[in-house]
């Protein structure tokens, strides 16, 4: 993913641990919220907050999010805070509710929701994640919320850098000799 990030397409997103965990080692590609984000927003950057969830890190570790989540660890120590972790495009926002049956629906379709990971009532879906290197410490906020311009530079730079790795790795995987060579 090339990301030419401009400040006006980015917010963060301050998440309660483990839940960034989640997007980084269990395939978690949604993120759930009250209310829709702004209409011009293209990525969020997700902020690991102070607020360890314990629940939220049994459930998963209950396997009630699928396999990958059950490798999670319910110390909150393990889990870094007050830091940008990752950077995730935004593909599209939908709204679920209750079809009254106990099931969840979307909104648009009527669809029920399949996916372990989308409760609503707004769904952000976010493909692509970009771990980052090394991630940005800063305060985190409520909402979605402007990246200060010094945290923006090193988020910035800190997405130029894992894109330039993951592009330069692959390169390198697809020049290499295959076995039989």
């Amino acid at each position: 993913m090339t990301l030419l990030l401009e400040p006006d397409q980015i917010r963060g997103l301050t998440l309660w641990r483990p839940w960034p965990w989640a997007f980084t080692h269990a395939d978690k590609r949604v993120e759930n919220r009250p209310r829709r984000p702004p209409r011009a927003l293209r990525y969020l950057a997700f902020h690991s907050g102070l607020t360890f969830d314990a629940d939220a890190a049994i459930r998963m570790w209950e396997g009630r999010y699928g396999t990958a989540a059950k490798a999670v660890w319910c110390d909150s120590e393990a889990h870094p805070h007050s830091v940008i972790t990752f950077v995730a495009r935004v593909d599209g926002v939908r709204e679920v509710k209750d079809d009254l049956g106990g099931r969840l629906r979307y909104v648009d379709t009527m669809q029920p929701v399949t996916r372990p990971w989308v409760t609503g009532p707004v769904v952000i879906e976010t493909p692509e994640v970009i771990v980052l290197p090394t991630p940005v410490a800063c305060k985190g906020a409520q909402g979605y919320w402007r990246l200060p311009p010094d945290v923006f530079q090193q988020v910035r730079d800190q997405v130029a850098l894992a894109t330039r790795t993951e592009r330069d790795g692959k390169q390198e995987k697809e020049g290499a000799p295959s076995a039989g060579s």
